[in-house]
């Protein structure tokens, strides 16, 4: 209770106890008056009111008195209580301040422990990442320098690990000592250490290792023996990367007021830093010569471009520069479209130098080709959607080609639903293309999937059929709608009439299997397209000779302009 809450109660009681103590006051002068009327009366026959009055004041006397006694005892009571009341609540605030206190600190440890390694005491990756962050925010210019001790993993295997740790902190100490300047000393990863040195150039750093060297590299005395250290450096000035442009897009310049949000730039600066400074690191151990690496150096490495293409990967999809080409997949003589292959494209795969498989290929690796897959996905029921909308007898499928990692961690199942949902395809318009390479890495969970989206009403296509895996094992395993023929066997049709009897072969077998759907693949000159038809199978047609891949508004103009041709042709 606060001191006026406090105040105001004990005012109230006394004014209380006042007033009953003036009341009672005046019972008694009442009282004593009737009394001494009393005795003056004696002489007098008694007189029954004034008596009965007399008596009624004293009873009301005892009574006020009673209730002042009350009243008084009860204030007492009140005050006692509030004492109490009051150092219970102190008490409670210092306890709770002190909990609040301890935990506070017990925080403050935890997460000073979680950025220390438990072997060096240096800043581990956790730690160097947050100074990082500081040292952008405030602006600081210098190196960040990383080394390596190469032969770590051989000293571990060797030696055991008592051993190798103790070449990590004598190691450690060596840092230190050769470079008393250096802040933020931390252990990166098994035997990657690194460090920042404020206001050097990238030239200055490198001299400053080149010249220790022979220092970094000296024998560690450990209780094996002594011990001869390799090592590797590599360098990155601050001023060597730019602020990502992609941490915030130019729509969404307004949150980079927001403390939040430029804490989370700062620290995603940080690792791109870091990112780039692994990769030097590298580079500077595949050096024959002094094993001392920079930023430059990695500019004018191969692998640069590897580095650059997953960054640029990240990007791309959220700038929606993935788009999609539609290859139609033709009857013999050309005149009727009857499915049509999804194609993805990168608009900056020219510019940087790739090939759209090797884009496909990076993509599989770096795993962005889940959340990419699931785009062409949808683009490719809504286009398809679209054009059936349009005309119902347009499109007869739509093939969007499936990877590895979708089909074998079962995602593949998923995203196929959530676009069919989304977009409202009927499930037999769509057809899913899969390679021989992937039923290969995991033929059991493959099937398994191929298994549900079949059942789903999907259809399913056997791609690059007769490349040199187990395609005929797998055709009997599963019944495929589709099967496309390799263009290895088209390529060479025309070199060499084996070539053309094995193509017929691979035919015979299909149909044997009562396969009638049959895609040749790239088929890009007339003089194939002929050699195909004198073969007399009824297969489609998909390559340049007929149409290259186009973008959609391409394939809609043309397939309406096939289908007005087959309108004619019926009329006359």
């Amino acid at each position: 209770m606060s001191k006026p809450a406090k105040r105001l109660v004990v005012a109230i009681c006394i004014i209380i106890i006042a007033v009953l103590f003036l009341t009672n006051l005046t019972r008694y002068f009442s009282a004593q008056k009737n009394l001494d009327l009393l005795t003056l009366e004696t002489s007098q026959p008694p007189n029954n009111h004034l008596i009965f009055s007399t008596i009624q004041d004293i009873s009301n006397l005892l009574t006020y008195n009673l209730i002042c006694a009350t009243a008084a005892i009860f204030l007492m009571i009140i005050l006692i209580n509030m004492t109490r009341l009051r150092k219970t609540i102190t008490q409670r605030n210092e306890t709770l301040t002190e909990e609040i206190h301890q935990k506070e600190t017990a925080l403050i440890a935890l997460k000073q422990k979680s950025q220390i390694d438990s072997i060096t005491q240096l800043l581990n990756r956790t730690g160097l990442q947050t100074l990082l962050s500081h040292l952008i925010h405030n602006n600081d210019q210098g190196t960040l320098a990383a080394i390596n001790i190469i032969n770590y993993e051989q000293i571990l295997n060797i030696y055991g690990f008592t051993v190798s740790e103790s070449v990590l902190v004598e190691f450690a100490q060596r840092i230190s000592k050769i470079i008393p300047q250096a802040i933020g000393i931390t252990r990166l990863d098994c035997g990657i250490f690194a460090l920042f040195i404020k206001n050097i150039s990238t030239d200055q750093a490198t001299s400053l290792f080149t010249q220790n060297s022979v220092n970094f590299e000296a024998l560690i005395d450990t209780a094996a023996g002594p011990i001869q250290i390799q090592s590797a450096t590599g360098l990155i000035h601050t001023n060597n990367l730019s602020q990502p442009s992609y941490f915030i897009e130019e729509s969404q310049e307004y949150i980079s007021q927001s403390p939040c949000a430029e804490h989370r730039v700062n620290q995603q600066h940080s690792n791109n830093f870091l990112h780039h400074l692994i990769h030097i690191l590298h580079l500077a151990q595949t050096k024959s010569s002094t094993k001392i690496a920079n930023y430059q150096n990695y500019l004018e490495a191969d692998h640069l471009k590897i580095s650059t293409l997953r960054t640029e990967m990240i990007e791309a999809l959220f700038r929606d520069e993935f788009s999609l080409l539609y290859q139609p997949q033709f009857n013999l003589d050309g005149s009727a479209i009857l499915g049509i292959e999804t194609l993805i494209r990168w608009s900056k795969s020219s510019k940087l130098s790739i090939t759209t498989q090797q884009v496909i290929d990076e993509l599989e690796h770096s795993g962005n080709i889940i959340p990419v897959g699931a785009w062409v996905l949808l683009q490719a029921c809504q286009q398809a959607v679209k054009w059936l909308k349009q005309d119902p007898q347009l499109i007869k499928t739509i093939s969007v080609n499936a990877s590895v990692t979708q089909l074998i961690n079962g995602v593949l199942v998923k995203q196929v639903a959530q676009a069919l949902n989304e977009t409202g395809l009927p499930a037999h318009f769509l057809e899913i293309e899969i390679t021989e390479s992937l039923l290969i890495t995991d033929d059991y969970n493959a099937l398994k999937t191929l298994s549900a989206l079949k059942e789903m009403g999907v259809k399913i296509a056997l791609d690059d059929f007769g490349k040199g895996y187990a395609s005929i094992d797998y055709l009997r395993k599963f019944r495929f709608d589709t099967v496309k023929i390799d263009k290895t066997f088209i390529n060479t049709i025309d070199s060499n009439s084996d070539h053309s009897a094995i193509l017929c072969a691979v035919l015979d077998f299909l149909e044997s299997l009562h396969y009638k759907n049959i895609v040749l693949e790239g088929v890009d000159s007339d003089f194939k397209l002929k050699k195909l038809r004198a073969l007399g199978y009824v297969t489609l047609i998909q390559g340049y000779v007929f149409s290259k891949p186009l973008i959609a508004d391409e394939f809609e103009h043309l397939a309406l302009r096939l289908k007005d041709c087959q309108h004619l042709e019926e009329l006359h």
